[in-house]
This record gives C-alpha cells, structure tokens and sequence, in this order.
C-alpha cells in the first residue's frame, strides 16, 4: 500500500508464466474485494497495465477509499490465461480518521444519456463534486425494475465521467427494444470492520429508449 498526499493506493506487481488474464469471460479478470465481503467484488483489469514488451508481468495500481479507524483486509484476485486464479489478501490497521463522515460526496450529475433514442450504443455523462475517494455504482435496469447491467461499480475521485452502454446485459446478450432506467449512486463508503457499509449515500435515476 502507497500513500502519496491524499492518495492512497494498491500497489500490486502481477507476473504469471502463462500471462495474466484481463477477459471479463466467466469473471476472470483481476478483482479485488474488502473486508471479506466477497458479495461486493470489484472489477479492476482498467487498473492493470502490463510491463514493457510482455504479456507476462505488469502492475495494479488500484485507489482505496477512505475507511474507518479499525482493521481491515484486502483480498485480490488474478487469474493466469488457463483461467488459474491465485489469491492474496493482506490486513492492515486505520487510523486517523476520526472525521471520517465529513468526507463524503456533496453533489451528484446524472446527464441524459446522448444519443436518446439509440442504437446501438450511447453515452451516459456523469459528475461528481466532493472530497475524497467515493465509492460509485451506475446500473441500468429494465421497466420491470430487473438489472440488467451494472456499468461501473468502483471507487472515483471527484470530477466528470462518461460510460458508454452497448445495449447488451451482463451476460453479452442484446436487449430488445424499449425504455431502460439507469441509477447511480455514490457514497464514502465508510467500513466498519464487521462488513457492514456506512455513511451517507446519494442517488439518481433516469431513463432512456434502445431502438432496435
């Protein structure tokens, strides 16, 4: 772990004879997960660069949120190109952080996704405003109310994003025509050691229309 001014992060070199898997097929890429809470994993192959000239090796350098004081454990996972996973997990203690609840994200945008109507594919504009490292959730669901694609669930600073959809779910399979509701959240993402996600959380939700 590197702490840098206000950064701290996960400094992980990954080397695997066979070459380190970044296919999101059957969730093989790299993952990471906090506090033993598988339930929450977190896709990170964006994090992932790999060494000069090799397909073998390379780096994580992945941003931790802000966490309560206590102990806490970080648990990754990195599979080789014949789908072998490796995990290593390490503990840690936080402290300092008494004012951790003031740190939390003040305003959320969630633009309207462009084109609107689309086909095959659209734009989905997102700002944050606050300090800190928050934890962000963007999902897109059907009329039902039924997931069908989680877009980005990780951890980002404050500042302006774009994630593109390509009206397919998480499995690769196109959705048929018809009107989508896309959610984002935000949140601190205080922990508290037993598993158990904290602090204040702000949402918002629109909607959108694929035309096949």
């Amino acid at each position: 772990i590197i702490h840098t001014g206000d950064d701290i992060k996960l400094n992980a070199d990954i080397f695997d004879i066979s070459g380190v898997n970044l296919s999101s097929f059957a969730n093989h890429q790299p993952m990471i997960f906090f506090d033993g809470n598988f339930s929450d994993t977190l896709f990170i192959s964006e994090f992932f660069m790999y060494a000069e000239n090799s397909y073998q090796s390379g780096k994580i350098v992945y941003p931790l949120p802000m966490m309560e004081d206590g102990k806490h454990s970080i648990t990754l996972i990195v599979h080789d190109n014949y789908n072998n996973s490796t995990v290593d997990s390490i503990s840690f203690q936080v402290t300092g952080m008494e004012d951790f609840n003031n740190i939390v994200p003040t305003e959320i945008d969630l633009a309207q996704n462009y084109p609107n109507p689309f086909n095959p594919q659209t734009t989905i504009p997102v700002k944050i405003q606050g300090n800190g490292v928050f934890k962000v959730k963007l999902e897109i669901f059907n009329i039902l109310g039924q997931k069908v694609r989680i877009l980005f669930n990780g951890y980002l600073r404050a500042g302006d994003y774009s994630f593109i959809w390509n009206g397919r779910n998480n499995s690769n399979n196109q959705m048929p025509s018809g009107t989508y509701i896309y959610r984002l959240w935000a949140t601190n993402n205080a922990f508290d050691g037993a598993n158990n996600q904290k602090g204040k959380i702000i949402t918002q939700i629109k909607k959108m229309m694929l035309v096949r």
